[in-house]
C-alpha cells in the first residue's frame, strides 16, 4: 500500500560530483545519504515514515498529477531570515495540501538536553548549538571544507524514493531511488 515519499540528501563540496546512479534503497545508506527529516513530526530514534505523507489522498485524486517543491532559496546562514527554510509545500491546486517548514539534516545535536534533535539546514539561534561539524555523518569528504570557508557554500544531491507498507507481512517497503539532481552554491552557516 503506498503511503507518501521519503526524501534523502547528501552534502558534497563544491568542487565534487554527485552520485547520480544509486539502484537500490540500500545503497543509499552505503553513499552515506541521509533521510531529510520534518521538524515537527521526527525525532532522533523516533520517526513518522513517510516524511511527504500522502495516505488521506482521496482514491478518486491518486491519478493527479501536481508539484511538490523543496525550497532551500532563503539563506541558510541567516538564523532569521531561515527561520522556516529549507521547506517543502506543495502547490495551491494540488489535491492535497503539504507544508513541511524548517526540515531538518538526519545528525542529532551531541548536547546534552538537545540529543533528541536533528541538526537545522539552516543556521541557529540558540547560539549554544554548532549546526556543521566536521565529523557530521552527511557530509562528504570535502563537503566541510566547502562549508567551513568563505563563501560558506556546498551541493546538496536529492533522491525521492516512494514507501509503502505491507500490511500482510507488515514490513515497509521502498521503491528504487529516484535521482532529483543536486542544489549548487547552496549558502550554508557556519560559526
Amino acid at each position: 500500500m503506498f503511503k507518501g515519499f521519503e526524501l534523502y540528501y547528501k552534502i558534497y563540496g563544491l568542487t565534487e560530483s554527485p552520485e547520480n546512479d544509486i539502484g537500490t534503497f540500500e545503497e543509499l545508506g552505503t553513499h552515506s545519504f541521509r533521510r531529510i527529516n520534518n521538524y515537527t513530526t521526527d525525532q532522533y530514534l523516533s520517526y513518522h515514515r513517510p516524511l511527504i505523507d500522502l495516505s488521506t489522498l482521496a482514491v478518486g485524486d491518486r491519478s493527479k498529477t501536481f508539484v511538490i517543491t523543496i525550497d532551500f532559496s532563503a539563506d541558510l546562514r541567516d538564523a532569521g531570515a531561515s527561520e522556516n527554510y529549507p521547506r517543502i509545500y506543495s502547490e495551491a491546486s494540488a489535491p492535497i495540501s503539504i507544508t513541511i517548514n524548517a526540515i531538518r539534516r538526519d545528525v542529532p545535536y551531541a548536547y546534552v538536553g538537545y540529543t533528541y534533535e536533528f541538526k537545522r539546514f539552516s543556521a541557529d539561534s540558540r547560539t549554544v548549538l554548532v549546526v556543521y561539524e566536521q565529523t557530521d555523518a552527511d557530509l562528504s569528504n570535502t563537503a566541510w571544507t566547502s562549508i567551513s570557508s568563505t563563501p560558506n557554500q556546498a551541493r546538496i544531491a536529492l533522491y525521492v524514493l516512494s514507501y509503502g507498507f505491507d500490511p500482510l507481512t507488515s514490513s515497509v517497503l521502498y521503491s528504487l531511488p529516484v535521482y532529483l539532481g543536486y542544489l549548487d552554491n547552496v549558502p550554508l552557516p557556519y560559526p
